[in-house]
Formats: structure tokens, sequence, C-alpha cells
């Protein structure tokens, strides 16, 4: 399967299928689910919620899933008011949207939009599972 060109988004927490958040049953339904994928990074317990942090020179792999955007536009609109990280929010962000390369489990890199966590790490919880859903 070609998707290369295709928009696409990969989750790591709240919005992954088995998350907590009614927001993930729409999202969902408006994007097609293409493969497990990780990516490497550090993954934080925030406050319910995980936060990604890029490594430096760590070796930690974070865990997801990897989604087609049917309405990109649309979508990730939603998804950037989810995070907070959207013109509407004038303090400082949590989070920036960012496009990484993201590893599928069939061995794949694709481009795929990322929230990465800006803020300072200190006290929060390390996953080192790097999976938000099994902890």
């Amino acid at each position: 399967m070609d998707i290369s060109s295709d928009e696409m988004i990969f989750v790591y927490g709240t919005l992954r299928k088995d998350g907590t958040n009614p927001l993930s049953e729409l999202f969902i339904a408006d994007c097609e689910f293409i493969a497990f994928a990780s990516l490497k990074g550090i993954l934080y317990e925030i406050n319910g919620y995980p936060g990604y942090v890029e490594p430096d020179d760590s070796d930690g792999i974070v865990h997801g899933e990897l989604y087609r955007l049917k309405d990109a536009e649309k979508m990730l609109d939603r998804v950037d008011d989810y995070e907070e990280c959207s013109d509407k929010f004038s303090f400082l962000h949590e989070y920036t949207r960012q496009k990484r390369q993201v590893l599928t489990t069939d061995g794949q890199f694709v481009s795929a939009w990322v929230y990465i966590y800006e803020l300072p790490v200190t006290g929060l919880r390390y996953i080192k599972s790097g999976d938000y859903i099994k902890g």
C-alpha cells in the first residue's frame, strides 16, 4: 500500500483506539487506521495524558498508531484545539504539531504529524515502556 503522499497523523495517547477520551471515537470515525507505529523519543505522564519529548541522546521508543486523515484540514484543526495548540489559545502551548518520520510495524518509514510536548518535564513520571495504553 502506497501511503507516502497521504496526510498522516501519529497518536500515542488518549486518541488511540483504546484511549479514554470522547474525542477518540470521533477521531477514529474520521480517520483510517493504517498501522501500529513508533518513533524515537521519551514519553511522560503529564496529568492524565501523555507527552512525547523528542530524543536528545536517548534510545527510547514511543509506541502509538498511524492514521490517514480523511479530511486533514478539518481533523488537524479539531485536534489542535483538543491539544490546545491552535491560535484560539493565547497562552504558552504545551504542544506543537510537527511532521516526523514514524516506523510502522511492517518496516515502512512514513511522514506523519506528531504532537510534541514543549514544557519542562522535571518531576513528571517517565513512561519506561513508551506505551501510554500499556503503562
